[in-house]
C-alpha cells in the first residue's frame, strides 16, 4: 500500500513540474499562480484588519455597557429620549411616521394607528430604551 502511494504522489509530483514548466506556457501559469497567490495573501490581510477592528469596536461598547452599570445615571434630555424611542419603534414598524411620540421626564406616550401585532412589538421594545421609565399607550389598532 506505501509503494502506492509513492508512485501516486510522484506521478503527480511530476504533472505538476511538468505543467509548471513547459516552455510553451509555463511562465504564464507560474505567473498566474503568483498573482492569485498575491492576491489571497492581500485579500487575507484585508479580512484580518476588518475583523480586528470591528472586534476592537466590540470590546469599546461593551465596556462603554458595563461602565454605565455602576454609575448613577441621570434621566435623558425629553428630547434625546423621544429620539431613542423613534429610533426603537423604526426598527419593529412598518409605518413609523404614524405613531406620535412625546416624553416628559421618563414617561413616554404614544399615540396614532399601528396594527395589533406591531403593537404588541412596538411596546416590548420601548420597554428596553434606556431611560423610558413609564408607557402610557394610546395607540389604536388601524
Amino acid at each position: 500500500m506505501n509503494n502506492k502511494l509513492a508512485v501516486i504522489l510522484g506521478a503527480a509530483a511530476g504533472a505538476a513540474i511538468m505543467y509548471s514548466c513547459d516552455p510553451s506556457y509555463g511562465a504564464r501559469r507560474r505567473a498566474l499562480l503568483r498573482d492569485k497567490a498575491v492576491h489571497a495573501g492581500k485579500t487575507t490581510a484585508r479580512s484580518v484588519s476588518a475583523t480586528a477592528r470591528d472586534a476592537g469596536h466590540r470590546l469599546t461598547g461593551i465596556y462603554a455597557r458595563a461602565g454605565r452599570l455602576f454609575q448613577e445615571e441621570e434621566p435623558p434630555d425629553d428630547v434625546v429620549l423621544v429620539e431613542r424611542v423613534r429610533a426603537a419603534i423604526g426598527h419593529v414598524s412598518s409605518h413609523p411616521g404614524a405613531i406620535e411620540v412625546s416624553a416628559s421626564k421618563g414617561a413616554v406616550v404614544l399615540s396614532g394607528w399601528t396594527s395589533p401585532e406591531e403593537q404588541q412589538a412596538i411596546l416590548r421594545k420601548i420597554r428596553k430604551v434606556r431611560g423610558v421609565q413609564n408607557i402610557e399607550n394610546r395607540l389604536r389598532a388601524a
